[in-house]
């Protein structure tokens, strides 16, 4: 107890016991505990939401490349003469960008990162189809291909988010030609899942169900690197259908 003279009259007040302010902190505590959860929750999906921004945002820029190019589709690999971005290392995230030809239809260097990546200090999370004017439809670098229909296709995939254990993400996504076949490898970056780019310009996220797709990064502790082979892999077949050269191709 205290005492106050207040107007000639003594006032006592009351302090709080110990136990009190044990009690006290102890619900501060616990409310603490359950907000954690929650904050933490809340950050990790802010950070795929402003990947999916990346997406959408890459997906304009593809669209706008074709349109402002014949219809010609943005070469997927990296550094050729017609490739979406040019020298492909980590040293001047400026210079590589703008040395594509597609950083001037996108023309923000933060839409090429995404801010869950498994390796942070990459300039470029993403990874373009190789079906898609890449490796995988035997073009070469620099030869670009006319696409007459189909741009506003929903069931194609442009980007993916990938894990590329060579130090930067080089060339495009690829996929093999057998059931459970991959290449390359996704990341795993939200929560066991990653976000997808469509042709179409909208995003999607898809939760990996295979261990070995699940894990990042990949490579580490004797995980695959790329080629992995996973006869079956309910993943691939996931994708497969969505991950396909289009009918009409045809050269300039």
């Amino acid at each position: 107890m205290t005492k106050d003279v207040e107007n000639g009259v003594i006032v006592r007040k009351r302090a709080f016991t110990l136990i009190e302010l044990l009690v006290v902190v102890a619900i501060i505590s616990i409310i603490i505990s359950m907000l954690l959860p929650a904050l933490g929750k809340s950050s990790v999906e802010g950070r795929k939401v402003q990947c999916q921004a990346n997406l959408r945002a890459l997906l304009q820029g593809y669209q706008s490349y074709s349109k402002a190019d014949s219809n010609r589709l943005v070469g997927s690999n990296t550094g050729g003469a017609y490739d979406w971005i040019g020298e492909a290392n980590n040293s001047n995230a400026i210079e590589n960008h703008a040395g594509g030809r597609f950083f001037q239809h996108v023309g923000s260097l933060e839409a090429f990162k995404c801010p869950d990546h498994v390796y942070p200090h990459y300039f470029n999370s993403y990874s373009i189809n190789g079906m898609l004017n890449g490796e995988q439809v035997n073009t070469g670098l620099g030869v670009k291909k006319h696409w007459t229909s189909g741009m506003q296709d929903a069931n194609q995939i442009v980007f993916f988010e990938e894990d590329d254990h060579r130090g930067v993400n080089l060339n495009s996504f690829m996929l093999g030609g057998t059931v459970g076949k991959f290449i390359d490898l996704v990341a795993a970056n939200h929560n066991l899942g990653d976000n997808l780019g469509f042709m179409d310009g909208h995003v999607e996220y898809w939760e990996w169900k295979s261990a070995g797709l699940r894990t990042r990064p990949k490579h580490v502790n004797g995980g695959p690197s790329f080629g992995w082979n996973d006869p079956g892999n309910e993943d691939w077949i996931r994708i497969r259908p969505k991950f396909r050269t289009w009918p009409g191709w045809n050269t300039p």
